[in-house]
């Protein structure tokens, strides 16, 4: 019997925890291409200048294809709300990156169970630590460079408009990452009994068999008196019959042996095992309440913007 690990799920069942949040998973298993041009469409997050964000397919431009509809779900998931009995956590799973997008970070939960992150082409992982899923995607700019970026007034956040801005200092921009799970399965191989031990047995049992009609032939021949090749013919009989009966016994209990193995193999073992993910450093989704400033939640700021 053996196990084996098989990653060919395609979908992963949802996980309930303690506290009635359940953790549903959404598979994104083929290559995402990206529409031409979505490297260059930025969203004034807060103070800051994010590509690739998933809102800005929602709130800028609706035709916009830059990311994969299952990263934006995953993304702007706070929007519905979160915790709490009831909630549906969304996490990525099985996950396969988008076209040219590099992993750049990887943690492993256990031998089952890995997360992994990538950032956009051209973008590098600033502020990660070695061995976990966190830090951010940055991205070098310079000082005359011309950014277009998506932008709300301060007084209304759903009054997106396009605007320009031309860098007098070198600096960097962010990305907004994608994370998502690779969970492998323990797969059992069942083992079976050969017929190996049977014919052992019955092969033994034919050497024994044969040994008292030796004997006996050599004896009824001489008479009362036994000669010298009747007595070493008794010797040799009794050895043969010796080692016979304990290749019997040997036979025998190697027999009941496979015999409880191959029962024992039709019992479920390592039936199916799951381990739920553990949660990311910060929350992967734009904070409730208004749209227009979700970048707040980032510890430090790339393009600051002046006043709007």
């Amino acid at each position: 019997m053996s196990v084996s690990m098989d990653t060919t799920e395609s979908n992963y069942p949802p996980e309930t925890d303690s506290s009635g949040t359940v953790t549903s998973y959404m598979p994104l298993t083929s290559v995402w291409t990206a529409s031409s041009g979505c490297e260059s469409k930025f969203r004034l997050d807060g103070p800051s200048l994010m590509a690739w964000d998933p809102g800005y397919m929602l709130d800028i431009d609706t035709n916009a294809r830059c990311c994969p509809p299952q990263m934006v779900t995953w993304w702007e998931q706070a929007l519905l709300g979160v915790g709490g009995q009831y909630h549906t956590q969304m996490e990525i799973g099985p996950f396969t990156g988008p076209e040219s997008w590099p992993t750049v970070a990887s943690s492993i939960k256990n031998e089952y169970s890995t997360l992994w992150m990538c950032c956009p082409s051209g973008y590098f992982l600033s502020q990660g630590t070695v061995g976990q899923v966190t830090g951010r995607c940055m991205s070098s700019v310079y000082s005359g460079q011309t950014l277009t970026y998506g932008s709300t007034p301060l007084s209304d956040h759903t009054a997106w408009s396009i605007a320009t801005t031309t860098l007098t200092t070198d600096s960097t921009v962010g990305a907004i990452d994608i994370v998502g799970w690779e969970i492998k399965y323990p797969v059992t191989a069942t083992a079976t009994a050969t017929s190996t031990s049977t014919a052992t047995a019955s092969t033994s049992s034919s050497t024994l068999t044969s040994v008292p009609s030796t004997a006996q032939d050599n004896t009824s021949t001489s008479g009362n008196t036994l000669s010298t090749g009747a007595k070493a013919g008794i010797g040799i009989g009794v050895g043969v019959g010796a080692v016979g009966i304990i290749a019997l016994i040997l036979a025998l209990l190697l027999f009941n042996q496979r015999k409880r193995l191959a029962v024992n193999s039709q019992q479920p073992v390592a039936a199916y095992a799951y381990y739920p993910p553990f949660a990311r450093n910060t929350k992967p989704a734009e904070l409730p309440g208004y749209r227009g400033m979700p970048g707040d939640a980032w510890a430090s700021s790339p393009v600051e913007m002046g006043e709007r």
